[in-house]
């Protein structure tokens, strides 16, 4: 099972993050790009049966991006750093061994709440986000 998230529709809640932004080199054409401002968040509704999952995110990578705390109901499940010295696009980045107890209605969460000692910002460019169940059994 996969539940996919395009940034760039309605999300539920969003704080210092702009909608779509052109770029060619995104996936789906662009991305959307967080304010610079320390712990920035978007975060939309999802329905999620019940296992284990792992949240994959595609970022576009550069020397002024943050890392992006991953929480699922206000529970911090991982980060992602997207700092480099480099501009990269569609670097995918994970977090594993999320565990969803119950089938259900879940409030998923970007936060750009800190960043890399190299980066000189907190920024994020988010292009994808996708939920991939890994197994029924709950850990």
């Amino acid at each position: 099972l996969e539940v996919s998230i395009n940034p760039h529709h309605t999300s539920k809640a969003n704080t210092n993050w702009d909608g779509p932004t052109v770029d060619t080199g995104a996936l789906h054409n662009g991305y959307c790009r967080s304010s610079g401002a320390q712990n920035a968040e978007k975060t939309w509704d999802v329905v999620l049966p019940a296992g284990t999952y792992t949240v994959e995110s595609l970022f576009r990578h550069l020397d002024s991006r943050g890392i992006a705390h991953i929480y699922i109901d206000s529970v911090q499940q991982g980060t992602i750093d997207t700092y480099n010295a480099s501009n990269t696009y569609n670097q995918l980045g994970s977090v594993t061994g999320v565990v969803i107890a119950a089938d259900g209605t879940y409030e998923l969460k970007i936060k750009m709440a800190t960043k890399n000692g190299s980066s000189s910002g907190y920024y994020g460019e988010l292009s994808s986000v996708k939920l991939i169940r890994t197994s029924t059994a709950i850990a």
